[in-house]
Parts: C-alpha cells; sequence; structure tokens
C-alpha cells in the first residue's frame, strides 16, 4: 500500500523557486525535473524506508536525490505515521543544509 505524500509550506515554496530557477535557463529542464520529481514521490509513497536517514534530528528525517540527472537536489521528509510521509524541505545540495534543516 502506498503512502500518502504531503508536503511543507517552506517544501511547496522549495519546489516553485528550484523549478522557476530551471525554467529560466532551460524550460525543457524544467519539465523534466518536475516528471523525475513526481517519479521519486511514487516511489517514497511505495518504500517510504528507501531514503538514508540524516543524523541530528530529532524523528528520523530521510534523504533522497531527485534523481540521477538532479542529482544535487535532494527530498528531505519524514513518515508522520504507517500511511503519511511528509515533505519537508527539497534542496540544492550545495546550500547550508543544517541551517536549513534547523527548523524542521
Amino acid at each position: 500500500m502506498s503512502c500518502r505524500i504531503t508536503t511543507t509550506k517552506a517544501a511547496d515554496q522549495d519546489i516553485r523557486d528550484i523549478a522557476s530557477y530551471i525554467a529560466a535557463s532551460d524550460p525543457s529542464a524544467a519539465r523534466k525535473f518536475g516528471t523525475e520529481l513526481w517519479r521519486t514521490f511514487g516511489i517514497i509513497a511505495d518504500s517510504p524506508k528507501a531514503g538514508r536517514v540524516v543524523p541530528g534530528f530529532g524523528e528520523p528525517l530521510r534523504v533522497v536525490r531527485v534523481s540521477s540527472r538532479f542529482r544535487r537536489y535532494l527530498i528531505f521528509y519524514r513518515l508522520l505515521d504507517e500511511t503519511t510521509i511528509e515533505i519537508v524541505r527539497l534542496l540544492h545540495g550545495a546550500r547550508d543544509l543544517a541551517a536549513l534543516l534547523a527548523d524542521q
């Protein structure tokens, strides 16, 4: 059984910002990013423990790459319960991840 995926407001904004950034130079790549992002959300929904645990956070926070093509973009998520996954943030790996995830 697949889990339901929810997103935080921060994750929603991350998705918009990343898609806009990519689209500014390559609209086709932005569409591919969206397709690969939703595909990875499906993988997470089907296998919630697929991502590795990110150390240093109270509740287990997990991370997976969007895809091999967009490998620098990381999806941070947690299992809220047995049927729901929350996408916490979607961030580029070059950013200060610890600072951006500190509020989560």
